[in-house]
């Protein structure tokens, strides 16, 4: 089945009892058993849900996985997959990744005995000097989140098997649409389904996908333990985000490529970190992974950046890559002031204009 015909399908098992085409909210805490312990493999929610199970079936299905664990956010099935760990444990994680990410290990787990050393994982020889008896995990994002490096999942996934380290890879943002890392090697992939999936800006979602059972049950265990699981509303609204997924991702391409050029004119702009632009190594190195390039950033060496939104379609959010069209201004750990844009849906000459107004980025 291909792939835009999965994001339609997949978990879509009619209703046993009405023959509802769509999985049914099942709003419920619990489950009547028969007896003790005989029940229909449903007996608490914190453990299962029917509107989960469609969902995680879904999640599996589009990133070529066997299985597929569905977490109250993204952060959340981070967490999950350190929790894998114990004090002493050591990990090689991507130096450019989502700043939640990098918070959750610095902040939280640094302090529970799990150490973290950053690389540049853009070249694959920085890992091979890190690891010792004590590195248990690689950790590393394609596209990386907010700069848009590229990494080798083929060479990494080598490395990792030869050393017998776990390899996952956060595909937030290329999507499964574009990029499957299971295929390349990965042990484990985690998505926010805030974003992409998702994709209207109403749940927040996290998952895992992967084809090793006992890894598998390894997680589920974690989840179930500490409880971090989604309500099933956010279960139902992930499992619709899933169906435009393909259509979205087309419209986000089309976008993103004849924006990033756009802005790549402007003279005023030090730099636009896009994985699309022909005369660059990542766009080669992407390609082996995915058809096309997404997502845009724009850095400027300054320490402030005025900026307001000139269109009421063009908003300012701390979160990106569903259908809106986007701007977020962030500082990052160099002092650069970065605009990143999601460009969303939208009418792309509606977007050009919205973006070219110069109360959007004021340059001085």
């Amino acid at each position: 089945m291909k792939f835009a015909t999965r994001v339609i399908h997949a978990g879509m098992e009619p209703d046993p009892s009405t023959g509802a085409i769509i999985p049914p909210i099942y709003q419920t805490s619990t489950y009547v058993q028969a007896a003790p312990g005989q029940h229909k493999g449903y007996e608490y929610a914190r453990s299962q849900n029917p509107t989960r199970t469609a969902l995680e079936t879904a999640l599996a299905s589009i990133e070529n996985a066997r299985y597929a664990l569905s977490f109250s956010s993204g952060v959340a099935a981070s967490d999950a997959v350190i929790r894998l760990l114990v004090p002493g444990d050591e990990v090689i994680a991507a130096s450019d990744m989502y700043g939640g990410t990098f918070r959750l290990f610095s902040k939280i787990f640094e302090k529970a005995g799990i150490h973290f050393h950053y690389v540049n994982m853009q070249d694959v020889n920085n890992i091979r000097p890190l690891i010792n008896a004590k590195t248990k995990l690689v950790w590393t994002e394609t596209p990386t989140n907010p700069l848009m490096n590229v990494v080798d999942l083929d060479a990494v996934a080598s490395v990792c098997k030869e050393k017998k380290l776990l390899f996952c890879v956060d595909n937030t943002f290329a999507s499964p649409s574009l990029q499957n890392p299971l295929d390349f090697g990965a042990d484990i992939v985690i998505h926010s389904a805030t974003k992409y999936l998702g994709g209207h800006s109403d749940v927040i979602h996290g998952c895992l996908m992967l084809n090793d059972l006992s890894l598998r049950d390894q997680l589920y265990f974690i989840q179930k333990s500490c409880g971090a699981v989604p309500g099933p509303q956010d279960c139902f609204l992930v499992l619709r985000g899933i169906k435009t997924l393909q259509i979205r991702m087309q419209r986000h391409c089309e976008n993103g490529e004849k924006v990033a050029h756009w802005l790549r004119g402007n003279k005023k702009l030090s730099a636009v970190y896009w994985c699309g632009f022909e005369d660059q190594r990542a766009r080669r190195l992407y390609m082996t992974h995915a058809p096309v390039s997404v997502g845009i950033r724009i850095i400027r060496n300054h320490k402030q950046i005025p900026f307001r939104p000139a269109y009421p379609l063009l908003t300012d959010q701390n979160t990106l890559l569903n259908v809106h069209a986007i701007v977020i201004v962030s500082v990052y750990s160099n002092r650069q002031h970065c605009i990143r844009f999601s460009r969303g849906g939208r009418c792309l000459d509606q977007l050009n204009g919205d973006i070219s107004t110069p109360k959007i980025v004021s340059v001085s």
